[in-house]
């Protein structure tokens, strides 16, 4: 795995992110309304800043919660993943529980 051209891509992501966030917050100001909702983008720039870290740590591409490795193919879609596909899904199907529930 590239860890190199991963870490681009993040840093490409969270950039864009940022630019879109700042942009939003501008057209916010300029319309004296209630601010768009811009939480989506503020977490996503979070989880690409931990991977990076987990980079930096040494620590990327194993899954936050079994510690296997995660799938390169996964990475590349998804550089930010921090979860394995079968960690993901348990995880996605527990938050379908709750909001049931």
């Amino acid at each position: 795995m590239d860890i190199l051209r991963i870490r681009k891509i993040l840093e490409n992501k969270e950039s864009e992110l940022k630019k879109r966030i700042y942009s939003k917050s501008l057209a916010d100001a300029s319309k004296s309304s209630i601010p768009s909702d811009r939480s989506f983008e503020l977490k996503q720039v979070k989880k690409i800043q931990e991977a990076i870290e987990r980079i930096d740590l040494g620590d990327y591409g194993f899954c936050a919660s079994c510690d296997s490795k995660i799938a390169e193919d996964l990475l590349l879609r998804e550089p930010e993943a921090d979860y394995c596909e079968h960690c993901e899904a348990d995880e996605n199907q527990e938050i379908s529980r709750d909001s049931v529930d």
